[in-house]
């Protein structure tokens, strides 16, 4: 590979030199409040946790999950 491409190349392996556990450590001190009304964004906020993220689920009264 040669030019702009191999130079991304290059930067991606970079990023990916970082371990999980220090991604999931640097998300630790996240907290996030859901306000979501579609399946989209209770989707997204359900994977977060896995990260490490704090998420604070707001739901309206006697709705129950999406």
């Amino acid at each position: 590979m040669t030019g702009r491409r191999a130079g991304a190349d290059a930067a991606m392996m970079q990023t990916n030199k970082v371990g999980r556990q220090e991604v999931i450590e640097t998300l630790n001190s996240v907290r996030t409040i859901d306000f979501v009304h579609v399946l989209s964004g209770a989707y997204c906020a359900q994977h977060l946790p896995w990260f490490g993220v704090n998420v604070i689920t707001v739901e309206r009264t006697g709705a129950g999950n999406v």
